[in-house]
């Protein structure tokens, strides 16, 4: 009794010290732990107590049940993003929380995610410095909703990891794919972001050899093949819904010419106007207002970030 309340006691005392020499020592870790710890607590403040805005009181009631619905679309989202969320209120119930929490538990392993990533392309002062930002971002904290931005944000970012990751190690980012992947199926709008990792490949490798010219095509196509793969249930979809019934999702009926369908649409949100070419300024403004107005010193920051990329030789 006596030899296990002494090996207690030493591995309490391993505990502790290991702590203590952690807190003392100059591991950049001890700081991003600290500052994960803020952003979490931030986020779930306001997941937990924010009241519900408009958006959220759609996608909210369409998650709950999803899995037994026999759904791949709710006409205008992808259909991942409810999935996940009814999965969540089965173990959390059915609360505002609960419906929020994607974007809490995603928008704060973004924290880590911009550290990583912020790491290899600087420092690990740079990235603390980046995941400090992130991680008081009045933004993204105010954004902890019931929405699928942030959930998709974060496998975009990790999705641009994995492929820093393979270029460095040569290798086919397949991993990057895959978190393109699913991006798309918790928001559809994530696919705009892949015609900037294709151009990617030509990128990092400017060879003017026609071997790795076409060894760069080879690797891009396959790259977008295996994003259409994961994808490919809201094409299959869409394609024999309208062979059936003349219909499609609401961005198919917007971004296509798909007249009759558009009507279908018309006057809920601007769903028969196509590519809303006439408001694009306006909404560009409206969104960079909203983001300046609640993160100035990032948007500054961002700024003085892209005009000085311009004057660097070396990218």
């Amino acid at each position: 009794m006596e030899v296990h309340e002494t090996k207690k006691e030493e591995v309490s005392k391993n505990i502790v010290n290991s702590f203590v020499d952690f807190l003392f020592s100059d591991k950049e870790e001890k700081w991003l732990i600290l500052i994960l710890l803020i952003g979490v607590l931030l986020r779930f403040l306001v997941a937990r107590n924010i009241s519900a805005l408009g958006d959220e009181m759609v996608h909210g009631p369409h998650a709950i049940g999803f899995l037994h619905s026999g759904l791949i679309s709710t006409l205008a989202q992808s259909p991942l993003w409810f999935y996940l969320t009814d999965i969540v209120t089965r173990f959390l119930n059915v609360t505002l929380f609960s419906v929020r929490f994607l974007s809490f538990f995603y928008g704060s392993l973004s924290i880590i995610i911009i550290y990583l990533l912020t790491s290899k392309m600087f420092d690990k002062k740079v990235a603390l410095i980046s995941s400090f930002l992130l991680s008081v971002s009045f933004f993204t904290i105010r954004y902890t909703l019931a929405e699928m931005d942030l959930s998709a944000i974060f496998f975009l970012l990790l999705a641009i990891y994995f492929f820093l990751e393979s270029n460095e190690k040569n290798k086919f980012p397949f991993l990057s794919a895959v978190c393109l992947g699913i991006a798309s199926l918790i928001k559809t709008l994530s696919l705009f972001f892949v015609p900037a990792f294709l151009i990617a490949f030509f990128l990092f490798n400017q060879s003017k050899e026609k071997k790795q010219i076409k060894n760069n095509l080879k690797k891009a196509f396959i790259f977008g093949i295996v994003i259409l793969l994961f994808f490919s249930p809201i094409l299959l979809h869409n394609y024999f819904w309208y062979k059936d019934k003349g219909m499609v999702d609401t961005y198919f009926a917007q971004y296509f010419d798909i007249g009759e369908v558009r009507q279908a649409y018309a006057g809920q949100l601007g769903y028969d106007s196509g590519l809303l070419s006439d408001r694009f300024v306006e909404g560009v403004f409206t969104m960079s207002n909203a983001v300046f107005s609640m993160d100035p010193l990032i948007v500054l920051i961002g700024i003085f970030g892209i005009i000085l990329s311009f004057s660097l030789k070396n990218i």
